[in-house]
């Protein structure tokens, strides 16, 4: 026995007239598969106004755009495909009479995917169900899995293929500029049956957050696990960018009924719980006498509550159960189940809106509490309550503004180390220079060969030395070289006249300069080029080696003297004026302590606009939830609140918190009588890892 419901969106007109545009495409329902598919109305909610005129022909529509594309199949396949697209026909041209009568992206998405897919699993011998199935008996864990794998990865290969194929004869292609938008995005949750002797083996794929559910004597459970997070589509069917279909192998035992369904079914305003959906499927069944029945009565159901996007789509067949009766019998034992442990519990559970009544009392309380708010909030401690609420609270203008400021601080930190550690790195420069300072130091006892402060200097003059002597030499080889080479481009006429070679005088003159030029060009090269260096630069290399040496000794072993003769000069302790110092070293170290005292005193308004953040906040916090934060003093704090305002605040809310205690117990318990019907719901979910 099998079901199907496609309860369509509409669009009226002033004619009376009608056209069904909702994006859930026609659901299939035999006892081997069930299928159903949702076109996003959001991402793909633009019209096709360019498509090819010829599948407004239903004489024409399979033959030309569907049959070239997904291969042989029998004429029940044609006819269910061609009435899926059933308003295009009815249309027919006026379909081009202006956006409202054209169809979207996600309308075409969903019929043609379902088009795909059925072709697919019916009548391609790679997909046969048999053969699935006998694959899956015969293969364990890994490699059952890989095989599963294999199959829905092959799946949506085709899928990709044949709509691409498709939406290119028929001319669908991306015509909104919308950031977000995509071409033919659609969900699709398949369901592969195959019924043994011991129970049901079901293959679901799918992508999206259509549902794929079981019902049987334990209640309604979810099997499939919807591809979204926060209210966002994580994965679905579109021609815009890749996309998977998940595979889950469910086995279940008999009787049972296996159902899919679009999320129109079960995100219906009025659902607080999937235990509201399986009451209006169940008392759905319990009025019918037949499947047929009872999917007009869901019709009729979700037409009266409504739903987040006024389409219903559900493929539903059962298994095991030997009539209809013998299902009514079934649903009328698990009715009076939830009615004994659930209903009874707390009538209201069904008709009420706990939630929206509370918030209509908590509306009317504002009112009488208002009055007394001023006279609250000038309390004393009413206000350090209100501000120790407002931090446990996590108040999001607070703590944002917390947040910076505590970033702001970060900041002046880095800066900080930042400066002292060039304050540090001048003090290293300093003390290297006073040696005469730091003869008693770690470092002038510690150190062996003799190294001592006072030899660094004489080394360090040593090596100044070298370096001039080095630098004279080069400048005077240079010097001289300049001049000779200016000589021989001084006979440039000469030589360019051809009078040099009959000028004895002239050749002389060039070549003595040439000579000269060459003997400088080759000490150069012997020297610098070649390493020849003379004795002046490898003095002066082995001197400036050697201080380096020293110098990173030095500084290692007095590095906790000099940070803290460093310390001194941040703290004051020390006055860098009265220090013999070179000027260098101490213009950079007064312009660093400078910085420090400009972020000093930011680091101090910053704490100051810390603290006074609390009184900042305090009457905007207030003012957010005071009917709230009067409410929490009255029962848990009343020590706060004078007699005087108690008795004012009895007079104006009256009854009302009696009704608001109430409201809020009758949440509490419904709340605890969901977790317990959850617990039945979600005994076969599986959370996508998608």
């Amino acid at each position: 026995m099998n079901m199907l419901l496609h309860h369509q969106k509409r669009r009226n007109f002033i004619d009376g007239s009608f056209v069904n545009i909702g994006e859930d495409g026609c659901p299939y329902a035999d006892n081997e598969l069930l299928i159903v598919a949702d076109g996003l109305g959001g991402r793909g909610g633009y019209p096709h106004t360019k498509i090819n005129p010829a599948i407004l022909n239903p004489e024409l529509f399979y033959n030309n755009f569907i049959a070239p594309v997904v291969g042989m199949a029998d004429l029940n396949y044609a006819k269910v495909v061609t009435d899926s697209f059933h308003e295009l026909f009815e249309l027919g041209p006026k379909y081009f009479s202006g956006t409202a009568t054209m169809r979207t992206s996600g309308y075409f998405a969903s019929r043609l995917v379902t088009a795909i897919v059925l072709h697919a699993l019916k009548f391609n011998p790679d997909f046969r169900r048999d053969v699935i199935f006998d694959n899956i008996r015969r293969m364990e864990g890994e490699q059952q899995k890989q095989y599963i794998d294999s199959v829905r990865k092959r799946l949506a290969a085709i899928i990709q293929v044949q709509l691409t194929e498709i939406a290119n004869r028929m001319g669908l292609e991306l015509e909104s500029k919308t950031k977000g938008s995509y071409l033919l995005p659609t969900t699709l949750t398949v369901a592969l049956i195959n019924e043994t002797a011991d129970g049901l083996d079901v293959l679901y794929l799918w992508a999206g957050d259509s549902r794929g559910y079981l019902w049987n004597a334990e209640g309604l459970a979810q099997i499939t696990d919807d591809h979204e997070r926060d209210e966002t589509m994580t994965n679905l069917i579109t021609l815009t960018k890749p996309f998977q279909l998940e595979a889950r192998l469910f086995k279940t035992s008999k009787p049972a009924i296996l159902f899919n369904a679009t999320d129109g079914c079960y995100k219906c305003p009025c659902f607080a719980s999937a235990f509201d959906l399986e009451y209006v499927f169940l008392q759905a069944i319990n009025t019918s006498n037949s499947f047929e029945e009872t999917a007009s009565n869901l019709d009729k159901q979700f037409t009266v509550i409504g739903t987040h996007d006024d389409s219903n789509t559900m493929a539903l067949t059962s298994f095991g159960y030997e009539s209809f009766e013998s299902i009514k019998a079934a649903v009328a034992q698990r009715l009076a189940d939830l009615q004994e442990h659930i209903i009874n519990e707390l009538p209201g559970i069904l008709e009420r809106d706990y939630e929206d009544e509370l918030n209509q009392i908590d509306e009317q309380m504002e009112g009488g509490i208002f009055a007394v708010k001023d006279d609250l909030i000038e309390i004393e401690p009413i206000v350090e309550f209100v501000k120790q609420h407002m931090t446990e609270e996590s108040y999001a203008p607070y703590i944002q503004e917390l947040s910076s400021l505590n970033k702001k601080l970060e900041e002046l930190d880095k800066a900080t180390a930042v400066q002292r550690e060039n304050i540090i790195k001048w003090v290293r420069y300093y003390w290297l220079r006073k040696p005469c300072l730091k003869r008693l130091t770690i470092a002038s006892r510690v150190l062996l060969r003799g190294d001592s402060y006072d030899k660094f200097d004489e080394m360090e003059l040593e090596c100044c030395e070298e370096r001039q002597r080095y630098k004279d030499t080069y400048s005077n080889i240079l010097d001289n070289l300049k001049t000779t080479i200016a000589s021989v481009v001084d006979m440039q006429d000469s030589i360019l006249s051809m009078e040099a070679h009959r000028n004895r005088e002239i050749r002389e003159q060039l070549a003595l300069s040439l000579k000269t030029a060459r003997g400088l060009l080759d000490k150069i090269e012997d020297n610098i080029v070649k390493g020849r260096i003379d004795k002046a630069v490898s003095r002066f290399i082995k001197v400036d080696d050697e201080m380096s040496d020293l110098t990173h000794r030095y500084l290692k072993i007095d590095s906790a003297t000099i940070e803290g003769f460093a310390q001194q000069i941040f703290t004051g302790a020390v006055n860098i004026l009265d220090i013999e110092m070179p000027i260098e070293c101490r213009r950079a170290i007064e312009s660093y302590l400078c910085v420090l005292q400009n972020i000093a005193v930011t680091r101090q308004a910053t704490f100051a606009e810390i603290n006074g953040l609390k009184d900042k906040h305090l009457m905007s916090y207030w003012a957010a939830r005071l009917c709230d934060l009067i409410l929490i003093i009255r029962r848990e704090h009343s020590e706060l609140i004078p007699e005087e305002i108690k008795s004012r605040i009895a007079d104006n809310i009256g009854d009302l918190q009696a009704k608001h205690d109430e409201l809020e117990n009758c949440l509490v318990v419904r709340n605890q009588l969901y977790d317990i019907y959850n617990k039945s719901y979600y005994r076969y979910f599986e959370e996508s890892a998608l």
